[in-house]
């Protein structure tokens, strides 16, 4: 698979292999967040969505450029729109909310070391 062939439901596949230990910086590379987050918005298909915030999720925990890429690209009413969304799986907002209190608290350790 080349990446001109990419599709967006490939994303978190390629992301969670284990063979891919520079997962952040390709996915910046690539231009995957607009993708993740476009699956985000894709309420049909909620294992698409719960895929899309792995994914989001493995690509900005303890990367700095990936969290500034993330806030810069409007994530937060991404985020905010599938925890409002009423076909949305509760567990999936749940995930949400924790992904952004890990990025709080992970800020919050890295201001005050």
């Amino acid at each position: 698979m080349t990446m001109a062939t990419l599709h967006p439901s490939d994303v978190p596949y390629l992301l969670s292999q284990p063979w891919c230990g520079t997962v952040p910086h390709h996915g910046l590379h690539y231009q995957t967040l607009p993708l993740l987050l476009e699956m985000l918005n894709d309420h049909g298909h909620t294992s698409s969505q719960r895929r899309a915030l792995f994914a989001l999720s493995a690509m900005v925990r303890a990367f700095p450029a990936g969290q500034t890429a993330l806030w810069k690209s409007g994530a937060l009413s991404h985020l905010r729109g599938l925890c409002e969304n009423k076909t949305a799986s509760s567990k999936l907002c749940v995930k949400a909310v924790t992904l952004l209190y890990d990025l709080i608290m992970e800020e919050d350790s890295t201001l005050k070391a």
